[in-house]
């Protein structure tokens, strides 16, 4: 959960940074005197829970908020005068300063949790005589482009289908798949080694061999995790 915290006075901005802290879910992504300041960042970064000070030089929370909608606000104040105002405006909570640890976290219990979609491990597809057979990624190894159909290599066998290398890629996970040659696309939990321009797979003896069209693509992937 990506938050930001924003008061006029630094001890408040350490306290509610330091309970952040204690909360492994929490993530800071900025602290502002200033709420202008945070405005940038507010429309280029996804804020699931502002942290935001009423009373404060160049504008107050109440109006920051009428001028800049924000998702979910937690507002903290040493004024209990705009509790009634703050709650028409949507808040998620009022906390006011001293701000107790154990009010802090009553305060995070109300942010409403989004739901994530569910991604599915799988997919089917057509083979021979219209077969339908469900495969998961996991378990497909490489796949080759033969015109107007691919050969999938899995664990266990050889599967082909009427589909072109375009639209299994789009339909494939990227954090999975890469293709490496006009023909071949491997999945990366099979790659083993590279030499020259020959991708060897764990536990296959094809060499897979890679485009120079793709090969810059697949060693900015490989660099990511290369130590040295």
């Amino acid at each position: 959960m990506n938050c930001i915290i924003i008061d006029d006075e630094q001890h408040a901005i350490d306290v509610i940074e330091a309970y952040c802290k204690k909360i492994s879910y929490i993530n800071v992504l900025g602290t502002f005197h200033d709420p202008l300041e945070a405005v940038m960042l507010l429309k280029t970064e996804k804020i699931d829970v502002v942290f935001l000070d009423i009373n404060m030089r160049s504008i107050s929370g109440i109006d920051f908020m009428k001028a800049y909608p924000i998702k979910h606000v937690i507002l903290t104040t040493a004024f209990s005068t705009y509790a009634i105002e703050s709650y028409e405006l949507g808040v998620i909570d009022y906390l006011l300063k001293p701000i107790a640890f154990d009010r802090f976290l009553k305060a995070l219990e109300k942010i409403p949790h989004e739901k994530q979609p569910v991604e599915e491990d799988f997919f089917y597809v057509k083979t021979d005589r219209d077969k339908l057979v469900k495969l998961t990624f996991s378990e497909i190894k490489f796949i080759e482009g033969l015109k107007n159909y691919v050969s999938m290599q899995t664990k266990k066998d050889k599967l082909i289908t009427l589909l072109t290398m375009k639209e299994l890629l789009k339909n494939l996970p990227a954090s999975k798949f890469i293709q490496v040659h006009k023909s071949f696309i491997i999945n990366l939990d099979f790659f083993e080694s590279l030499s020259g321009n020959r991708i060897k797979l764990i536990d296959d003896d094809v060499e897979i061999p890679i485009g120079n069209a793709f090969k810059n693509d697949f060693l900015v992937h490989l660099k990511k995790f290369t130590i040295g």
